[in-house]
């Protein structure tokens, strides 16, 4: 088993959103009723995911975020970690927070809690030191922030 490097933590920084994240759940959730027809035994087509992209770039756009080609990216394009308001830790890859946290979101049906850029990547990430798959299911919240931070300020 490879060795796993602590990320700098000194780094870590949590993200204010442009998004409030209530928003974001209450308009994702909407997606999914709406997108369902095109999955196809549960499962998401392309189609299902090209239509997603459509609505999360008209999405972002709404709120003069810049949005990037799906393939290409944007320059600051990076992973994002994050933990929703159901306990689960997550990551995705954006070219905005606003646009990870609409990731996050509908993927999971839950709120951002707090949500971090993490750019160490590879093997000093956040999540791989955790030991924890990038879509994880984790059933209780794990605090993640030293004690001194105050995420209620920020969500």
């Amino acid at each position: 088993m490879k060795k796993r490097t602590a990320p700098d933590v000194e780094t870590l920084v949590l993200i204010e959103l442009r998004i409030p994240t209530a928003e974001i759940l209450e308009r994702t959730l909407g997606w999914r009723r709406e997108l369902a027809p095109l999955l196809s035994e549960g499962r998401a087509t392309d189609r299902y995911c090209r239509e997603l992209n459509v609505r999360e770039k008209a999405y972002l756009g709404e709120y003069g975020i810049e949005t990037y080609s799906y393939q290409h990216g944007g320059p600051a394009r990076g992973w994002f970690t994050g933990q929703l308001n159901n306990g689960k830790i997550t990551g995705v890859w954006g070219d905005t927070p606003e646009e990870a946290a609409i990731s996050m979101t509908f993927w999971r049906e839950s709120a951002v809690r707090w949500m971090i850029r993490d750019n160490s990547g590879g093997d000093s990430s956040l999540i791989n030191f955790l030991g924890l798959d990038p879509h994880p299911v984790v059933d209780h919240p794990i605090d993640l922030l030293p004690a001194s931070v105050d995420v209620g300020g920020l969500w």
